[in-house]
């Protein structure tokens, strides 16, 4: 969910009139950006951030309107205010926010650019992506009678991938060290594997014994003891 919130900056006294013309004058000459990217999920196409700005910051500083993004990062959320500025000095703006719960710097940076994005998109009034409404309603129904019968969603493919690649670096340690390992995994990462192990193996798994422990929800035993 994103939130978005705009304002009209005026300069002393001058008529924000000015800015409001200069944007009428840019708007007339703007088209919607070229859809050149692909959305994996839902198979639909949308507008790059460098489509965008190919397609609105001309018109704007022809007509003496530049653009400033200041992005900030709180609270698992990323911000970004977009600002037009006439050469007079009055603006117009508007932030938008938009959660960001990953914290590696690609995470981030995917999350500014998606703020980038439809910040500055929405403030010039340019459609930059196709009407997915009907996809992103289609999908989460598929997601909600996906749903297990203990009322968890499925696993991502990537959540899985970890756990075959957990799996595939422990499969060959001493018993004692797979104990561990085991040992030192948070509950989330534990519950992952008790899932993996679970499922149908297409090759028998050389890890057989602890895949079994896992299904358990017990620790794997030590040898001889």
């Amino acid at each position: 969910m994103t939130d978005s919130t705009d304002s009209i900056v005026t300069k002393g006294d001058r008529d924000v009139s000015s800015i409001h013309d200069a944007l009428v004058m840019a708007q007339s000459e703007m088209k919607n950006p070229v859809l050149d990217s692909v959305n994996p999920h839902f198979k639909s196409r949308y507008a790059s951030l460098t489509s965008v700005r190919a397609a609105v910051l001309p018109p704007l500083v022809k007509h003496g309107i530049y653009v400033t993004q200041k992005v900030s990062c709180a609270n698992g959320q990323v911000s970004c205010d977009t600002v037009l500025t006439y050469k007079d000095g009055t603006s117009l703006s508007s932030t938008l926010s938009v959660p960001c719960p990953g914290r590696t710097p690609q995470e981030v940076g995917s999350a500014i650019t998606y703020a980038r994005r439809y910040g500055l998109s929405s403030l010039v009034c340019v459609a930059a992506e196709e009407d997915d409404d009907a996809n992103a309603a289609e999908n989460a129904a598929k997601q909600v009678t996906k749903r297990t019968s203990s009322g968890k969603a499925p696993k991502t493919p990537s959540e899985m991938q970890r756990a075959v690649d957990i799996f595939e670096s422990i499969k060959d340690l001493p018993r004692d060290e797979k104990v561990s390992a085991w040992k030192l995994m948070d509950a989330d990462t534990k519950a992952l594997m008790k899932e993996f192990s679970t499922k149908p193996q297409k090759k028998p798994d050389p890890a057989a014994s602890l895949n079994e422990d896992i299904a358990n929800e017990k620790e794997p035993p030590i040898d001889g003891g």
